[in-house]
């Protein structure tokens, strides 16, 4: 697949909000900063599907043996790195203290409760597999299939159902809008810049206010508001694009996004708990924020960085750091 610098720095931008989205989930959110801050990146997880989907789209699958062989070949990519992580994950809660049951390492590797970032994979793989239908499928059918599995979701809540927000991330339905919109974008990526401002401001507007009434969903990526502020997000990127094609950290960041996306959390979790032993820095929301940000996402990516450098390629694509 070819590298482009836009998409690059675009993963290094979305794997950094990741990163940003678990920092800031994982403590207690005070007043309107955390809520505010939460909106704005939650376009993070959108962007990764939209990106799969562009260039996906330019994948040909005309015949059975080109589908299986497609299917063979990215299904191994991200399904070994996933079992990997995934056993690293169990063992990591182990001594954590966590223990575990037969059914609930199988619930692990089914419904990608490792760790709650592998959600994806399972979401990826699903779209892989349907992607000479996506390929076909109109951007309105692909809307409208979105918008009505959220708002299957939201009857659900509303009458009393309580579910893991793993477990709704997980059917492709509720993404599948940004995995036809990136085939779509092969086609069509200019906008009138007024309209993408009036467009991106407005969404951001909705989400705020949404996030502040439905309070349930004011954490999650997964409701009518962020689904349209993603969309902004996007078109707002393309408009500019030009403007990152240039090579900065952020494309090497990009470069290294998977392997940061599977081992990050593992990273995350105990310099939280030692951050938050730091009273000056804990007290003080965005600086704590901030500083776990750059410490993880920069401990990830020496990590990877040393291991491309230092052990052989095919271990290295067994684990996810070479895609």
């Amino acid at each position: 697949m070819d590298r482009d610098l836009f998409f690059e720095n675009l993963r290094g931008i979305a794997i950094l909000c990741v990163i940003a989205i678990h920092v800031i989930s994982s403590g207690n959110i005070n007043g309107y900063y955390g809520l505010t801050v939460r909106q704005l990146i939650a376009f993070a997880v959108p962007v990764f599907v939209f990106i799969s989907g562009y260039w996906m789209g330019k994948k040909e699958i005309e015949t059975t043996n080109q589908y299986f062989e497609f299917i063979k070949k990215r299904l191994s990519k991200i399904l070994v790195p996933y079992i990997i992580w995934s056993i690293i994950a169990i063992a990591f809660k182990m001594l954590m203290g966590e223990s575990f049951n037969l059914v609930d390492i199988i619930k692990i590797f089914v419904f990608a409760e490792g760790m709650g970032p592998f959600y994806f994979i399972i979401v990826i793989m699903q779209l892989y597999i349907l992607l000479p239908l996506l390929k076909k499928m109109s951007l309105w059918l692909a809307l409208t299939i979105n918008l009505m599995s959220i708002s299957v979701l939201y009857i659900m809540h509303y009458n009393g159902y309580e579910f893991q927000s793993i477990r709704y991330a997980l059917p492709c339905t509720m993404w599948i809008f940004f995995f036809v919109l990136g085939i779509w974008f092969n086609k069509k990526n200019s906008f009138n810049n007024a309209f993408v401002c009036i467009f991106l401001i407005a969404t951001f507007a909705l989400s705020m206010i949404e996030s502040l009434v439905l309070k349930y969903f004011a954490f999650s990526t997964i409701k009518l508001s962020s689904f349209l502020y993603s969309i902004a997000i996007i078109i707002a990127f393309f408009t500019l694009k030009d403007r990152f094609r240039s090579k900065t950290i952020l494309t090497s960041i990009g470069e290294f996004s998977f392997g940061i996306y599977f081992t990050h959390m593992f990273v995350l979790i105990p310099i939280l708990k030692v951050l938050g032993k730091v009273s000056f820095i804990r007290n003080i929301e965005p600086l704590y924020h901030v500083i776990a940000i750059m410490i993880v996402g920069a401990i990830c990516y020496i990590a990877i960085f040393v291991s491309k450098k230092t052990i052989p390629g095919r271990i290295n694509q067994s684990v996810g750091f070479n895609l």
